[in-house]
């Protein structure tokens, strides 16, 4: 785990304008350079086409926005060069790292896919840590942590990137290991709303979970049906599998949501919209618009 960096508890709030949140999620599979640097020679253009796919997504999602503040939740990214990379192609210069994590595979092996936050908003704390081993379950990877700062409360962001689907024969490991990471991260949250009673803290849990309580391949798994038990709720809430399709079936494997954007104690539901990835990721963007005064329905692209 990183240093932490802690918030001034007694900081005041922001002005009371209240501009409209945007949080987007994307898995960008392995982004630039791919697996084994198949994509290396054509790392800056793929930075470039993924730039304009984030642009296209928030101009279509903030269109009737006079102001916005964004926060950008990516899996599969490798590392701070390439977001600030994507920094510069996203045209606004508000836009920073809040948090990005630096595992490491082996011992002088630094993992290609490290999980990001950026934002536009002050950012009070900022973390990353791993999974713990828990009676010998050890998920991979871990989680990114913000502590930022919006009008009256806030926002704990969390970005994620649980274990993929393996072989048949190991998915009861691989499901153990979610899961695992679901009860980590929920004792976490616990822990930083319990060190901000002076605020109101609303938290966004964004990534790729790479299960999906529709599917019967996972009727028996608890890594989102306990964070549904916790009162959190997803940006999905009211669309069918159908029209929520974040990672396109190829082969013998069937369309599916795998990306969330999940969150609690926010006054209403976002506005939801899904925007293709196509040409860069096997996954698709997630956007929400978060609004503080009026209601809102779900609308698809």
């Amino acid at each position: 785990m990183c240093g932490c960096v802690r918030a001034d508890e007694k900081a005041e709030p922001k002005s009371s304008d209240s501009p409209a949140l945007f949080c987007y999620t994307w898995n960008m599979e392995w982004f630039p350079a791919g697996k084994d640097d198949e994509f290396k020679a054509k790392a800056d253009e793929r930075i470039k086409t993924a730039g304009e796919k984030l642009s296209a997504a928030a101009q279509t999602l903030q269109e009737n926005s006079s102001s916005a503040e964004q926060i950008f939740f990516f899996q599969e990214i490798n590392g701070s060069a390439t977001c600030n990379k994507l920094i510069s192609r996203l045209n606004n210069p508000r836009l920073k790292i809040a948090s990005i994590s630096s595992f490491y595979r082996a011992k002088n092996q630094k993992d290609k896919q490290q999980i990001a936050i950026l934002t536009t908003l002050p950012v009070l704390e900022h973390s990353y840590e791993r999974w713990r081993n828990e009676d010998g379950i050890k998920p991979p990877r871990g989680y990114t942590y913000a502590l930022l700062d919006y009008k009256d409360a806030y926002i704990a962001c969390f970005g994620l990137h649980l274990k993929a689907n393996g072989a048949e024969n190991e998915f009861s490991l691989v499901k153990q290991q979610r899961e695992t990471s679901s009860r980590q991260l929920l004792r976490k949250i616990k822990e930083v709303k319990d060190s901000h009673t002076n605020r109101i803290v609303r938290v966004i849990i964004a990534g790729d979970f790479n299960t999906n309580v529709d599917d019967k391949k996972f009727l028996q798994e608890d890594t989102l049906r306990s964070l549904y038990a916790a009162h959190y709720r997803s940006c999905f809430r009211d669309l069918k599998p159908k029209d929520r399709v974040t990672h396109p079936g190829r082969g013998k494997y069937a369309d599916t949501t795998f990306d969330y954007i999940l969150y609690k104690d926010f006054p209403n539901d976002p506005q939801t919209k899904i925007f293709p990835g196509t040409g860069i990721s096997d996954h698709h963007i997630v956007g929400a618009k978060f609004e503080q005064h009026e209601k809102t329905n779900n609308i698809k692209l």
